[in-house]
Parts: structure tokens; sequence; C-alpha cells
């Protein structure tokens, strides 16, 4: 005699709909799902990557341009003419109380005479400074267009005088001992250097050290007259 009761998967078999379809798989709704979604993903990441490369390719540029102007002695970035020169009071630059060598009190106006002049400010922390004051000296005695004067700034006496010793220069500086003549200026690093004419008018600025004979001949040539 058979039993009254059903097995519990028979009862479930019993009341389902052979008519109703399966329900979907989880995974396949989900596999379906990432697929619709993964081409606006790569999509996305094309355009990052993209965005990536380009900017790299951007610093890349610009730090090629940077090197090129520095290994071709470029230096353009570095004069003032147009900015600087036109903000420097001339009248005030002459007449900052400096001191010579031996300690007297004199101004730069005093350094003036038919020639134009090259006045270079210098410290002697400075290393740019140090390797430049040879080229200088060089121009000082072998170049007749201009005068070279030197300015020393920020610094003790005794070493001011060791540095002039260690660098060979001959040709007069002077020493700038409350820092106004850097002021007047305009300069906004060291070396500095300053052209005048033999009435003081400024021609021309540049912050930045000059690296051969050749490149302070050519910045001469391009600003006296």
């Amino acid at each position: 005699m058979g039993s009254g009761r059903l097995r519990a998967g028979t009862v479930a078999s019993a009341m389902a709909d052979p008519l109703e379809p399966d329900a979907p798989d989880v995974a396949d709704d989900a596999e379906a799902t990432g697929g619709a979604n993964a081409a606006p993903r790569r999509r996305a990441l094309t355009a990052r990557m993209i965005g990536i490369c380009v900017c790299i390719a951007l610093l890349f540029a610009l730090v090629a341009g940077l090197i090129t102007a520095k290994l071709t002695g470029d230096d353009h970035p570095t004069d003032q003419l147009s900015t600087l020169s036109a903000k420097i009071n001339s009248r005030k630059l002459l007449s900052v109380p400096l001191r010579t060598v031996a300690g007297k009190e004199t101004t730069f106006q005093a350094s003036l005479h038919a020639k134009p002049v090259l006045v270079n400010l210098w410290s002697q922390s400075c290393i740019p400074c140090t390797n430049e004051m040879p080229l200088l000296e060089k121009i000082h005695t072998g170049d007749d267009r201009v005068d070279v004067v030197g300015v020393d700034t920020q610094d003790r006496i005794d070493l001011a005088k060791q540095m002039a010793k260690q660098t060979g220069i001959t040709y007069p500086w002077f020493q700038d001992t409350t820092d106004d003549f850097l002021y007047e200026a305009k300069a906004v690093g060291l070396p500095h250097t300053v052209l005048l004419d033999p009435s003081g008018k400024v021609l021309a600025t540049k912050t930045a050290q000059f690296h051969s004979v050749s490149e302070i001949r050519s910045w001469l040539t391009r600003y006296l007259p």
C-alpha cells in the first residue's frame, strides 16, 4: 500500500507550471551586463592613456627645449633689455655710495669716461661669479670697446679681496656695502651684468653667468650702439 505522503521534490515538481520558462542563470546575467559595460570602460581607459601620453610628450619637449637653449648658449631668456633695463633709474644707480678697495667712499659716476662700461655684480660666495670673472678679465685686457668694472656685494672686504686675487682680475672694482647698488640695478641673482653707455644710460642687463669670452663679445655686439 503506497504511502499517503509525497516527497518535497515531487510536490515542487507537480506545482511547477510546465509552460513557464526556466529562470535565467545569475552568472549568465552578470556576464551579459559586464559585456555591455566593457566597451565604454575600454574607451575611457584608452582616452586616459592618450591624455597621459600627450602630457609626457609635452614634458619631454619642454625639457629638450631647455637643454637645447643651455647647450647653444642662448642668453636671450636672461636678457632684460625691454623690462628691467627700462626700470633702472640711472641717476640713482650712479649716485649709490660705494667703497673702493682702499676704503674710500665714491660713486659709480666717477667710473664713467669715454667708453661704455660693463658693470659686473658679484659675491665671493657665488660660484658662477668665480667662473665668470676670468672671462671678464680677458674682455678688460682684449676688448677696446668697453671698460670693465666690478661691484662686490653682500661680502666682507677681506673675503672680497681674496676672491679678486683668486680670480686674477685687474680691472677696478668697488664694494656695495649697503646692497643699495644691487637694489638699484634690479639684480634678481648673481652674477648680474649691466651695460652702460658713457652717459650712464642702461643699454642692457643680464642675470646669469657668461660661459665664454665669445659669448660676452656677442652680447656686447648685440647691445652696443
